[in-house]
């Protein structure tokens, strides 16, 4: 399996603890989220993964080029933003690099414990262009929330918080031939994927909602990065 992890990033909610350190290298306990999250993805049969990198990418290419061989992550390839390019810049960039008709996409501050086969089976049976893992969670007051029809196929994307809600936990199934494809329609310079495509596009392209409700955590501001060392990765 293939996939694109969005490490480029500026983690400005995160304040002076990305001064130096890039969000994706912040310690969980003394260890790296990213290399936690690789080694992850390596278990789950992952093979090859795009790191799509922009602030401080100096800092994370040299981190990868000097970890250990004692590691079991995927392989690496680096896909550089010379300028900012939003969520969805960056997915258009990176895909160039992956030799695959689909790949995963995951933001470089969440985890979430599902199971890839089963996404993949849904996205296939779907005959989706696009795939949103939408987990389910009690306390939605940071996130907004998704509402699907009995066939979970995407209807809305709402920024409104609701509690006992699925929302997007960040992991996206794309096939890339199809993304490609729409390109065209698409702004040439930076933009949003979850804006521009997600929750303008639902109407006019097959988005589906592979529905979970696994344990979830973004590291993205300081409260859940405080929560996150006593609970992430932690088996």
């Amino acid at each position: 399996m293939n996939a694109v992890i969005l490490v480029g990033g500026l983690g400005t909610r995160l304040g002076n603890l990305t001064k130096e350190t890039p969000k994706p290298l912040l310690p969980i306990r003394g260890k790296p989220f990213l290399l936690s999250l690789l080694e992850h993805l390596f278990i789950k049969g992952f093979s090859d993964v795009v790191l799509a990198t922009g602030y401080k990418h100096d800092v994370v290419e040299e981190f990868i080029k000097n970890l250990s061989k004692k590691h079991d992550i995927p392989n690496i390839i680096f896909s550089k933003e010379d300028k900012a390019l939003g969520t969805g810049g960056a997915i258009m960039q990176a895909i160039n690099y992956i030799n695959s008709d689909f790949a995963f996409i995951f933001n470089g501050d969440t985890f979430i414990d599902i199971n890839y086969d089963q996404f993949l089976e849904f996205h296939m049976k779907k005959k989706s262009n696009i795939s949103i893992c939408a987990n389910f969670i009690k306390e939605g007051t940071r996130y907004g929330s998704l509402k699907f029809d009995q066939s979970f196929r995407l209807l809305k994307m709402d920024n409104e918080a609701v509690k006992n809600s699925h929302i997007n936990a960040g992991n996206y199934l794309i096939n890339i031939p199809f993304i490609k494809k729409l390109k065209k329609l698409l702004p040439s310079n930076a933009f949003s994927f979850e804006d521009v495509i997600l929750k303008n596009m639902s109407k006019s392209i097959h988005i589906s909602c592979f529905t979970s409700s696994k344990f979830f955590m973004d590291i993205g501001v300081p409260e859940d990065y405080k929560i996150a060392q006593e609970i992430l990765f932690n088996e």
